[in-house]
This record gives structure tokens, C-alpha cells and sequence, in this order.
């Protein structure tokens, strides 16, 4: 009776290690299905977007144009659907001492040399040749940790502390002046050189930029556009709900691969 019942007890094992690669397969595949849809979530929030000029040549010396007691606006617009910060922007001068570059992003539009109340700085990270050039291609990247707006749009503003005088690698330029005060501030009323009725500060989207619009400001501010060269880099950041996806996918998946270690 004794050795009878140890007989019956052998298929039931067998039984029991034919479906644990079956469990495990089953377990891998879910696995694989969860953490795909993960990084299907993850991937397009890091995805980076440039516009400005790509690439860099070498300008006209005629043309560039000086950053030294001016600040300059830049208006640009990244549309991403969501909230995303910024990589990096990279800007080509001749001459200028990297920690003397006092850059930043502001929603506001200057109308003299004041800093704007909300203004989110950058430091030069790296600085590279221009080929066939004098000029350095300088790369800024946030101070700290920032997110903006999508589909708004906000100001690069440049200026220089330092002694030297650095020349914004151009193209060739054209310009209207801008009226000394009154008006809206975010076109200019004057007509002299330019357009008739002044430049309209454009928003850069694209990486075909063509004529970029700016705004130069002393004691009083002037609309131009031109041919000068810039790039900006960002990537959209997940909202909170994506974010809470990307936490669950990889709580789940990680719950997955519990089971199945302890299955095994």
C-alpha cells in the first residue's frame, strides 16, 4: 500500500514542472508588455525638439552685431503639447569671457536695461570653434531646474557684463527703429530702414528661422530682424497623470518579476 501510494505521488511532480515554463512565459510576456508601454510613455517626454539655425556658418563681420551695454530679446515658442524644459541654447559670438555672458529666460519683454522681475537664468556648460571662423559656438544650459509653457511664448535675453565686446555671429542684417515709449511693446513704431510700420517680433519655432526678429534695449528699445544665429534645444516633461503611468508601469512590472522569482 505503502509503495502504491508513492506511484501516485510521481505524476503529480511531473505535473507541476511541466506548467512552470508555462507560468513563466505567460509571466515574461505580460512583463514585456508592461515595460513596452512604459518606455512607449517615457521615451516621447525625453524626445528633444530644436529650432533656431542648423548649422552655424561663418557670418559677416559687417553685420554682426555687438552685445556689449545692450540686452537683447529673442522671442521664441516651443509647441509641445505639454510642459517641457530646456536642454540647452546655443549662441555664436566672436570674442567674450564665458562667465561674463549674463543670460536668461523671461516672459517679459524689456523695454530698457532693468531685469525683468521673473527671469530664469543660464551659464555657459561648453564652448566649441566655429569651423572656418573666429567665432565660438557658446552652449548655456538653466542654472537650476525649470519647466515652461508650452505654446507660449517667452524671451531670451542676452546681455554681457564683461569688459570685452562680443560680436553676434550674423549673416547679414536689416532693422526698423523701434519707437522710444508708448505703443505696444511687443512691435515697434518706427518705420526708418525697415518695413513700413516697424517690425513685428515674430516668435522663432522653426529650425528655418530666416529672419530673425529681436529686440535691442538701452534707455530705449529697437526692433530689428536679421540673419543672427541661435539655436534652442528642449524636451517635453510628462504631465502628472503620464508621470503617474511611468511610476505604475515599472511598480507593476517590478511586482511581476516578484512573482515569478517566487514561483521559481
Amino acid at each position: 500500500m505503502g509503495h502504491g501510494s508513492c506511484v501516485k505521488s510521481v505524476p503529480m511532480i511531473l505535473q507541476k514542472k511541466s506548467d512552470t515554463p508555462f507560468v513563466r512565459r505567460r509571466l515574461l510576456r505580460s512583463l514585456a508588455c508592461v515595460l513596452g508601454a512604459v518606455f512607449l510613455i517615457a521615451s516621447p517626454a525625453r524626445a528633444s525638439t530644436t529650432i533656431g539655425y542648423d548649422p552655424f556658418i561663418d557670418g559677416n563681420i559687417g553685420f554682426d552685431r555687438s552685445l556689449s551695454n545692450v540686452a537683447i530679446y529673442v522671442p521664441f515658442v516651443f509647441d509641445l503639447g505639454s510642459p517641457y524644459t530646456l536642454d540647452s541654447v546655443q549662441v555664436p559670438f566672436i570674442d567674450g569671457y564665458p562667465a561674463d555672458f549674463f543670460f536668461g529666460i523671461t516672459p517679459t519683454l524689456g523695454t530698457d536695461l532693468s531685469l525683468p522681475t521673473e527671469f530664469t537664468p543660464l551659464s555657459v556648460t561648453a564652448t566649441s570653434p566655429l569651423a572656418d571662423s573666429a567665432a565660438m559656438v557658446f552652449t548655456f544650459s538653466l542654472d537650476s531646474p525649470a519647466v515652461f509653457t508650452s505654446g507660449v511664448t517667452y524671451y531670451l535675453r542676452m546681455a554681457y557684463v564683461g569688459a570685452e565686446d562680443p560680436q553676434w555671429v550674423s549673416r547679414e542684417a536689416q532693422y526698423g527703429e523701434g519707437s522710444a515709449s508708448g505703443g505696444d511693446p511687443s512691435t515697434s513704431g518706427g518705420t526708418s530702414g525697415g518695413p513700413p510700420g516697424g517690425v513685428t517680433l515674430t516668435p522663432l519655432m522653426t529650425l528655418t528661422a530666416g529672419r530673425l526678429t529681436f529686440r535691442q534695449v538701452t534707455d530705449v528699445y529697437t526692433d530689428m530682424e536679421g540673419l543672427y544665429q541661435l539655436s534652442i534645444t528642449a524636451h517635453a516633461v510628462p504631465e502628472p497623470t503620464s508621470f503617474a503611468m511611468i511610476v505604475g508601469g515599472f511598480t507593476l512590472g517590478a511586482a511581476l518579476l516578484f512573482r515569478l522569482r517566487r514561483r521559481n
